[in-house]
């Protein structure tokens, strides 16, 4: 999917799941209905969410689903994910594009700051994380 993302939908984010197999379980039913599925795990360890990350991907490609990872621009391209969620230090919108290409889908917090949000749009982002700048697209967070 990558070069397009949703236009409307349901965004799902994963749960934290300390177990890869029942992170799965809660997050594959619900894909036919998703626009889009952030892998988003802070209590998993490397491996376990690198393996979790590639069967939600091919799940995700299955069912015509944007994958997105978050935090970890590196984890995207390594997953082959369609883009990335940056949180407010998961580094610069411009180094997350220039690694994983003018396709990908990025996004970013905006911790309700329209400043923030501004300097997103202008930088080229797909998700400005707030409501007023981006109602469509946007993530409140």
């Amino acid at each position: 999917m990558p070069g397009r993302g949703p236009e409307r939908g349901l965004y799902l984010i994963t749960p934290d799941e300390r177990d890869g197999g029942r992170l799965l379980a809660r997050t594959l039913p619900l894909l036919p209905f998703a626009s889009c599925l952030q892998l988003r795990n802070k209590v998993l360890d490397a491996v376990a969410l690198r393996g979790a990350g590639a069967r939600l991907r091919d799940a995700c490609a299955e069912a015509g689903v944007a994958f997105i990872v978050n935090d970890d621009p590196r984890l995207a391209r390594a997953l082959g994910a369609d883009g990335v969620h940056l949180g407010e230090q998961d580094g610069a919108i411009a180094a997350a594009r220039a690694l994983l290409g003018a396709d990908a889908i990025i996004g970013t917090s905006c911790y309700d700051d329209l400043q923030r949000a501004r300097d997103a749009v202008a930088a080229c982002n797909e998700d400005a994380g707030t409501y007023a700048e981006n109602p469509r697209r946007g993530m409140a967070t």
